[in-house]
């Protein structure tokens, strides 16, 4: 599953970067807009509240250099949903429910 989905993943995003068990600092260019994405069940132990939370203050520190995309459905999607409202990152943020 996981060499089907790394490659299906090539030929939908341009650059796939992945994760990096450290943290880094990164040289961000003022014209480049990052896209990310995360593909997951919205239930614990995933959180994807902490990231969405993540995602506001990046935004404030960093304006429009980013963009998120979230694959998948579960018990704490809306609640999710409702948080990206809440923090008005509408413009920031894209669902698009089950990946399957």
């Amino acid at each position: 599953v996981k060499q089907t989905l790394k490659s299906q993943s090539h030929n939908n995003i341009g650059e796939v970067v992945g994760m990096l068990p450290n943290k880094q600092d990164l040289q961000i260019n003022d014209s480049t807009k990052h896209q990310f994405v995360m593909i997951a069940r919205f239930a614990y132990p995933k959180l994807p509240q902490n990231l969405i939370a993540a995602i506001e203050i990046l935004k404030l520190h960093n304006s429009n250099h980013a963009h998120f995309t979230f694959i998948g459905d579960g018990p704490t999607l809306n609640d999710c949903q409702q948080q990206v409202v809440q923090d008005g990152l509408e413009n920031d943020v894209t669902f698009l429910g089950n990946g399957i």
